[in-house]
């Protein structure tokens, strides 16, 4: 039975927090192209929203990452209770995070390829 030297559920809370970080970055690019017609200089405020999903992207890639990477680490020891069972569960974190991530790819393409077009 491995002792650890941190609490799993830190890194679970930590991880948690940083995938609220993602929701809200994208949420803010979305908002972004949303208003961005009431500006003067459209162009330049899509654009603007375009870098914001594309940086809540990355971040929430590389957490997403992170956390897989700390998960696979926990599946590599011999745990006690309850984090034996747990490990397995915190993996469906990472794909819904995948999922959404995905979502807000398409959303980054569409707004690129519409720019494009126009």
């Amino acid at each position: 039975m491995a002792v650890l030297s941190h609490n799993p559920h830190t890194y679970l809370n930590s991880y948690i927090s940083q995938l609220r970080n993602t929701f809200l970055v994208s949420s803010i690019g979305i908002a972004t192209i949303g208003m961005s017609k009431h500006f003067k200089i459209q162009k330049y405020i899509e654009f603007l929203a375009f870098i914001i999903l594309i940086y809540g992207i990355l971040y929430g890639l590389q957490t997403t990452y992170d956390f897989s990477t700390y998960i696979n680490y926990l599946n590599t020891i011999d745990l006690s209770e309850p984090y034996s069972f747990q490990v397995n569960e915190w993996n469906r974190w990472t794909k819904f995070a995948y999922v959404y991530i995905f979502i807000i790819f398409v959303i980054a393409v569409i707004l690129f390829i519409r720019k494009i077009k126009n």
